[in-house]
């Protein structure tokens, strides 16, 4: 592929056609990679309601930068060069890395449109040459790595940002943001909730928005990070959580005992889970500062 193929590039027909991004793959020869997500982004509709939502987030912001996960071929991409002032796209395949720098010469030239190949569980702006980290993370998550860049995020980036905006597996999302003793609600609530002020559903994104067409729906949501968080060993806390929810119909103090995963300290645990009067409360009973009463116990005997 040579960069005169890009000459006349017209990115707002290309990259909201299914067809066309299907010749694209063939012509940059590859195909789509299921471990790394590629389901691209092809609803012009949709991209408008994540940027305005996104727009409204900058508008109370300083900092108008953005980073973006996963850049693909450049749909959504497009889309926050107008809106912010920076973008840091983050883009672990290679192709698309090609791709992209050609499509995005322009804004790469002027530096509104920083593009780094990379995994974004081994990203730190640390080594790039970015006067500041951005303001606001965006990004269409594989669905098989969520957790995984999702807990990265709170753990690396939280103190920068105000907040990430993330298309998500629908299923993930409802777990994510399911209510107190509902069969959703469980470790990945509790965990969101511990960094989150608020989690906001934006817009429900129908399987037929992609190419290729994924199994499964998608939404994408706000997740609004807490100024500052509970000062908890993040290990032994989420340890918790998995025992509590390990065994989800027996009530929580049977859960916390019988279930033996992680490094807990099973004495401490032991008398710790005697002190609660949890009665015949289920772990989808509890709620967050229920959890972080148990771990403060655990933590100070």
């Amino acid at each position: 592929m040579r960069l005169s193929d890009f000459s006349d590039f017209d990115r707002e027909k290309f990259l909201y056609s299914s067809k066309k991004v299907k010749s694209l793959n063939t012509l940059l020869g590859r195909k789509t990679k299921k471990s790394l997500g590629q389901n691209y982004l092809i609803d012009k509709n949709i991209v408008e309601v994540i940027s305005k939502f996104i727009q409204k987030i900058l508008n109370e912001s300083k900092n108008k930068d953005i980073l973006e996960i996963g850049c693909g071929l450049g749909s959504l991409t497009n889309a926050l060069l107008l809106k912010a002032i920076k973008v840091v796209g983050v883009e672990i395949d290679p192709k698309s890395v090609f791709f992209l720098e050609n499509i995005f010469l322009e804004e790469i030239k002027k530096k509104q449109f920083f593009l780094i190949q990379e995994n974004i569980l081994n990203f730190s702006l640390k080594n790039f040459e970015i006067d500041r980290f951005p303001s606001l993370i965006v990004g269409n998550l594989p669905y098989n790595m969520t957790s995984p860049i999702l807990f990265h995020c709170f753990s690396n980036f939280r103190e920068h940002v105000c907040g990430f905006i993330f298309m998500l597996q629908k299923e993930v999302a409802l777990r994510i943001m399911a209510k107190k003793g509902t069969s959703d609600y469980g470790r990945l609530t509790i965990m969101c909730q511990l960094f989150c002020e608020k989690i906001i559903n934006v817009v429900n994104v129908s399987k037929n928005s992609f190419y290729p067409v994924p199994k499964v729906e998608s939404c994408v949501v706000f997740f609004q990070l807490k100024e500052t968080i509970e000062d908890v060993n993040i290990d032994i806390f989420s340890d918790i959580i998995k025992r509590a929810f390990n065994m989800r119909r027996k009530k929580v103090s049977t859960s916390l005992l019988k279930t033996k995963l992680g490094t807990l300290d099973e004495t401490k645990l032991q008398e710790i889970i005697g002190l609660f009067d949890f009665g015949n409360k289920r772990a989808q009973d509890l709620i967050l500062e229920d959890y972080l009463e148990i771990y403060h116990r655990y933590i100070s005997s």
